[in-house]
């Protein structure tokens, strides 16, 4: 088993090895990102906010290269050996990855010349695709003409809310399997646009304006109040939202399930909203589809100081933020769920009922 082992090694190697360095080069520079306090900040939560204020963003940039392996966690292998800049932050087994990889998966390989990787660990999540993934496109669009490009995925890209993105931008794709890692000739890969949970605001705003000039959306002034629900999903729901429901019709909040709507409809919908009310959670990142001075309030675990990528991202979207702290059933805020203070939720609607 092991002779194999190092037999299959030494085959891949020697198939994918090239003597020809990878150019990197520079796509956009370092930049430093201020944010404004939440508009409902309270000095007592200085410690969910400040170290927010300022953070650096920095370099993109562009990897250019010959015989080089993608993976499906989006990191690029050149000469048997992991290309740094491809790494988007995942803990991993580095030491043995590679041989790993070469025993336990198969080679495909794309004869396609002009082949782009942008994906990353965690871009088949909602969240991240439109955060992570699809900011690479718009920054990479403004040098080269995207329709001349197939972009590569993993399998589980393969999602209803991914493919509508790719085919609202015209382009041109193909998925690889699980049990495949990929060579290409030649391929292009962009590194992150920013840190994960940080942003930089002409792109994330360019991709809301490329998104709903797609699909022919006009300026209008939004209407609607929207609440997202989390009702139907098994973890990270609101345990008490029976209880806020009544509060929500009251004062005319539309109450959706995201999930149940295509990407356009969603698109849409929240084009036309003035206040966005949502569960730390994918739905809230549908808030890149409102328009500026608008509201978005985010209900977090209270607790948790390090999940500020919505405020940031609102930051972003130059649409005014607000919070509402709430208790958990847990401290992890990837499995915990919800109760909300139902004074205290009703106060922040009475509060933006005033200030609209």
């Amino acid at each position: 088993m092991k002779i194999k082992k190092i037999i299959k090694f030494y085959q891949i190697f020697f198939s994918t090895f090239s003597f020809s360095s990878i150019k990197l080069s520079e796509i956009i520079g370092e930049n430093v990102v201020k944010r404004q306090l939440p508009k409902n900040y309270k000095i007592k939560d200085a410690k969910y906010f400040l170290h927010e204020a300022v953070t650096k963003i920095p370099k993109t940039s562009l990897l250019e290269g010959e015989k080089l392996i993608i993976t499906s966690e989006g990191i690029l292998i050149k000469n048997s050996k992991i290309v740094k800049e491809s790494f988007s932050g995942k803990k991993f087994d580095s030491k043995n990855y590679v041989s790993n990889l070469y025993w336990s998966k198969n080679i495909k390989k794309i004869n396609e010349k002009n082949i782009v990787s942008l994906f990353t660990v965690w871009s088949d999540n909602y969240y991240h695709w439109f955060t992570e993934c699809i900011p690479k496109i718009i920054l990479f669009s403004t040098s080269h003409d995207v329709s001349k490009y197939v972009f590569i995925f993993p399998i589980n890209h393969d999602k209803p809310f991914i493919k509508s993105t790719l085919k609202i931008l015209d382009i041109s794709y193909q998925f690889f399997t699980e049990n495949e890692f990929v060579v290409c000739d030649k391929i292009k890969f962009i590194t992150l646009t920013a840190p994960i949970g940080n942003f930089r605001p002409k792109i994330q705003r360019d991709l809301s304006d490329i998104l709903k000039n797609k699909i022919s959306i006009e300026n209008n002034t939004p209407k609607k109040k929207v609440y997202i629900s989390r009702s139907n999903a098994s973890k990270r729901f609101i345990t008490n939202e029976k209880e806020l429901l009544p509060i929500l019709k009251k004062y005319n909040y539309q109450i959706v399930h995201l999930e149940k709507l295509s990407l356009e409809e969603q698109i849409k919908l929240i084009h036309d909203t003035y206040i966005l009310i949502g569960l730390h959670g994918a739905g809230l990142t549908n808030m890149m589809f409102l328009q500026p001075q608008t509201k978005v309030i985010e209900i977090r675990l209270e607790g948790d100081i390090h999940m500020n990528l919505f405020y940031s991202l609102a930051q972003s979207l130059k649409v005014n933020y607000y919070y509402l702290l709430a208790k958990g059933d847990s401290k992890d805020i990837h499995e915990c769920n919800i109760h909300v203070n139902v004074s205290e939720f009703e106060e922040l609607l009475i509060n933006n009922e005033i200030s609209v």
